[in-house]
């Protein structure tokens, strides 16, 4: 036996060493740079940095970027400055589709030198590699194109964040009457923008401004998170972005700046998205931009792209961290840049004159690229992929160990449990621990033919237990999972105790080797999801209504019928579930916690999907009985107009299905959201109630938002709604110390705080400049 161990343990020594023979093969040379990921830092600059690409007036002065700013005490006017990042990023990969992620953040200033008249804003842009000034693009134009308007193509693409502090409200009646934040695609109409009011102030002052701008490819989402230097003002805004579609595998990156009259944007300082124009795709006003360009204060900015959510993000901030600006906007990226793009800023001035400086800047990207070989390393990557190869011989032979006395478990018939987790699970009554064994026996060893859905946990099964006699939903969790072994602990701790009939009931649970399982009653009509926008069974009128009823009564239990409060934290529809009556029942509940009543919230972890996550949720970080409402209200609409929450690409205006249809209720015309599959197959009273109740439990306010005992007496015609504001309100937020910000989806919010917002976790990352 020993000798029979012995042999072994010799033949793997050799697999090991002819593991380590190969990727000693494998290692490149160490003379040339991988530009997929892209990451550095820069807390200042040196004239003789060569990292960075200056363009028309741009120059380094005093470890400052100035990119409009001329000899001492001058004052051009119809000027451009560009400072971009000498090496392209890729942007997107066109064998495997992916695009990459990105987070910018840096601190900038606009000052006008306590002039109240002062043109044009700052961008931050990415645009085709190769990218140079436009011909006569000074003042309005921003840096980014020129009046032509056939100029606009292929090699002259942009998506860019304005953050604009000059508004022609004329030639531009869309735009807000204020200083905002924009995003652009390809013009300087911004796809949409967010005013804020607090810039202006920070403009005469030349005060420092933080802005951060993020991108999440996964949700299309381009995020901007904005504040002072006081961290006294945040603002908040994202927009729904595919830059595939707008931009090349390959772009540049960086900033741009201009003084002078500016084109087509609100009357107020604001931050702006453009996309191959400068009429920003979305800005929003930053009224306290004006008094930290007056006295030329430094800003801070974080520009964040998430490629998985198409996300653009911003957030600018001043100085002296009073004033923060946050704003999302989802954008595609490669419906608009090349493969390759280089990136940075740019200024110009025009009639009027402001100069724009940038003091730091850090840039982080990553882009997955599966099946690709580099050519050659640094050295830096060839001691690391050292250190691996070491790591691999210890971990191989711990491994090895590890296998042999997994063996002799599996040869005696032990099984591993998960210590302790049993001690609570099993001291009440109702669901049941089951073993591994008996439901890979009621799946057909988890076969795909069984399988009834899957998502980030992994997959959810139909089952049969013939103890039982029944059908059984079985939710089989992976590991490593967004939902792992925390939420499976949470989720039976949570759903063991609810009963009632319009909550999925939970019937057992099981954790063996590293798995786990939860078994649910069986519900024959699926998720409510599949019969609104997709292929099933469309839903009668009749049917919605009581839907709607039942998640009501189900969420009134959960807040208000229990001894503590349980707060979902995850409502959505795909998450409500229809039995074979197509009475609706509210499922998952690995988010969920328990909170004191009287307090009615707690922070924590940004947790909840996009488009149903409310507002104030998304930078405090607090789940309470108010989002919960609001998650609801986004589902009634949903319920009513057979839409989602975001439709990424619909027109402008109906992407975020909220803001349309308040749109629709200020202007007299909620019936144009009703569901086209309906026809006129609805009772309208039913109908208009529905949306009003809808959009009064999405207020972005959370205090307007009735409690749920309260939308049910509306839903039941037992009371009536109150009467709502015309336009979408924009509130003001308390900011505690310990919130999380995080971003997918369009939403535009300000902050007001004392104290600054932590960082965005692992999707974001920061970027600083000014504005003189």
């Amino acid at each position: 036996m020993i000798a029979h161990g012995l042999v072994r343990m010799h033949r793997m020594k050799v697999a090991i060493a002819q593991t380590v023979f190969i990727l000693s093969l494998s290692i490149p040379s160490a003379n040339s740079e991988s530009f997929n990921n892209i990451s550095f830092n820069f807390p200042s600059f040196q004239s003789n940095n060569q990292r960075i690409t200056f363009q028309g007036n741009a120059s380094v002065l005093n470890s400052i970027i100035e990119l409009t700013l001329g000899a001492p005490l001058e004052r051009p006017t119809y000027v451009v400055g560009r400072a971009l990042y000498n090496q392209p990023m890729h942007l997107w990969d066109s064998s495997t589709g992916n695009v990459a992620d990105f987070v910018s953040q840096f601190t900038f200033s606009i000052n006008s030198r306590m002039n109240c008249s002062h043109a044009d804003g700052l961008v931050f842009f990415l645009a085709p590699n190769g990218s140079q000034i436009p011909e006569h693009s000074e003042g309005r134009l921003l840096g980014l194109t020129s009046l032509n308007p056939n100029s606009i193509n292929s090699d002259t693409a942009f998506v860019a964040v304005e953050f604009d502090t000059f508004y022609n409200h004329s030639t531009n009646p869309w735009d807000p009457l204020c200083n905002h934040v924009g995003i652009d695609v390809n013009s300087l109409t911004s796809i949409s923008n967010i005013c804020v009011s607090w810039m202006n102030d920070k403009i005469l002052h030349g005060q420092k401004l933080h802005g951060q701008v993020t991108y999440n490819s996964k949700a299309m989402s381009l995020s901007v998170v904005f504040e002072d230097d006081d961290d006294n003002y945040t603002s908040l805004y994202y927009q729904p972005v595919n830059l595939r579609e707008y931009l090349p595998e390959w772009v540049v990156f960086g900033f741009s700046a201009t003084t002078g009259q500016l084109f087509e944007d609100p009357l107020c300082n604001h931050v702006g998205i453009d996309v191959n124009s400068l009429a920003s795709i979305s800005n929003i006003c930053v009224s306290w931009m004006n008094d930290k360009i007056l006295h030329g204060q430094k800003l801070h900015a974080q520009i964040t792209y998430n490629s998985k959510a198409m996300n653009l993000s911003v957030v600018f901030e001043d100085d002296d961290d009073n004033y923060t600006s946050l704003y999302y906007q989802p954008v595609n990226l490669r419906e608009y840049l090349p493969e390759w793009a280089v990136f940075g800023f740019s200024a110009t001035t025009g009639q009027l004159f402001e100069a724009h400086s940038i003091y730091s800047w850090e840039f982080n990207s990553s882009l997955q690229i599966t099946g690709k070989k580099s050519k050659s390393w640094p050295k830096g990557a060839i001691l690391g992929l050292s250190s691996l190869v070491f790591l691999i011989l210890v971990a191989g032979f711990g491994w090895y160990g590890y296998k042999l006395k997994r063996n002799r478990n599996d040869q005696s018939g032990e099984e591993e449990d998960v210590p302790g987790m049993d001690e609570g699970f099993e001291q009440s009554k109702g669901p049941k621990k089951y073993s591994y064994k008996v439901l890979a026996v009621a799946t057909n060893n988890f076969a795909n033919t069984r399988l009834l859905g899957e998502g980030g946990f992994g997959g959810v099964y139909e089952g049969y237990l013939a103890d039982a006699n029944s059908r059984v939903a079985i939710k089989k969790i992976t590991p490593d999972s967004q939902q792992g072994a925390k939420e499976y602990a949470a989720e039976v701790k949570t759903i063991r105790h609810l009963r009632h009939k319009n909550l999925v009931e939970l019937i057992g649970w099981c954790h063996e080797r590293n798995k786990f399982l939860l078994v649910y009653e069986f519900m024959s009509n699926g998720s409510l999801d599949s019969h609104l926008f997709k292929e099933r069974t469309p839903l009668t009128w009749e049917k919605r209504y009581n839907i709607a009823q039942g998640i009501a009564l189900g969420l009134k239990y959960l807040h208000e019928e229990l001894k503590l409060c349980v707060v979902h934290r995850d409502i959505k529809s795909s998450n409500i579930l229809l039995d074979a009556q197509f009475e609706a029942k509210l499922g998952d509940f690995g988010l969920a916690r328990i909170v004191d009543r009287a307090k009615g919230s707690q922070t924590t972890q940004l947790a909840g999907t996009m488009g149903y996550l409310a507002p104030e949720c998304i930078y405090t970080g607090k789940a309470s009985k108010e989002s919960d409402v609001y998650s609801f209200g986004v589902v009634l609409l949903e319920i009513a107009c057979g839409r989602r929450a975001i439709e990424p690409r619909a027109s402008q205006g109906q992407i975020q299905l909220v803001k349309w249809v308040w749109d629709l209720y200020g202007i007299g015309k909620l019936f144009q959201a009703a569901d086209p599959k309906l026809g006129e197959n609805f009772d309208g009273r039913q109908m208009e109630c529905l949306m009003i109740v809808g959009l009064c439990c999405a207020h972005p306010d959370p205090k307007e938002r009735p409690p749920i005992s309260k939308a049910i007496t509306f839903l039941n015609f037992d009371a009536s709604p109150p009467l709502l504001p015309p336009m979408l309100p924009i509130p003001t937020y308390t900011v505690p110390p310990s919130s999380t910000p995080d971003s997918s989806h369009a939403v535009s919010t300000s902050f007001r705080s004392s104290e600054p917002p932590s960082a965005y976790s692992t999707e974001l990352s920061t970027f600083t400049g000014s504005s003189k």
